[in-house]
């Protein structure tokens, strides 16, 4: 008798238990509940993935971008570099690169191009620097959007130099 009626007293335990989780269009279960919930973090995890993604899309273009521009900075200096006093080229510098301003500093070893909180760099054959004195300078900072002149000179020691110059555009 007391064990019929520890069952009877489990099974209307397990009455009230299945009404909890029962309505009128059917049963929710605690599997279904899990499935929902591994549902929505797998969708969390793929709009991550996909703003990584288009993320990257972005930095490519603005490395290829500068990277561009810096190949074009390094093939006007060697050229310049392989001919004689006098020669010169004009570069015009795009006002962005891929929505960002930028700068560009030419050392005597290298080329830095600096957009937000990037930097990209191209070694060059090395080079003497001088300004308008024909003094010898460290480097020379070039700003996006403007028109520079690249000419080859010899500075006070004689010694074949690069000479950098912006010049006033009529646009």
């Amino acid at each position: 008798m007391l064990i019929k009626n520890k069952l009877n007293y489990l099974n209307a335990k397990l009455k009230d238990f299945n009404q909890i989780y029962h309505d009128s269009k059917g049963i929710v279960t605690i599997e279904y509940i899990f499935l929902i919930l591994f549902m929505a973090i797998i969708a969390i995890s793929m709009m991550h993935i996909f703003q990584n993604l288009f993320n990257s899309i972005d930095d490519i273009e603005e490395n290829v971008e500068g990277r561009k521009l810096l190949n074009s900075i390094l093939s006007i200096i060697n050229n310049l570099n392989s001919l004689n006093e006098g020669y010169e080229k004009e570069i015009n510098l795009p006002e962005q690169i891929a929505n960002n301003s930028y700068s560009i500093k030419i050392n005597s070893d290298c080329i830095i191009l600096e957009t937000k909180n990037k930097k990209g760099m191209s070694m060059i054959f090395p080079i003497n620097l001088v300004d308008s004195n024909n003094h010898t300078i460290n480097e020379r900072i070039i700003y996006s959007g403007e028109k520079y002149i690249f000419k080859k000179v010899k500075n006070e020691n004689n010694l074949d130099s690069i000479y950098i110059y912006n010049i006033i555009s009529n646009n």
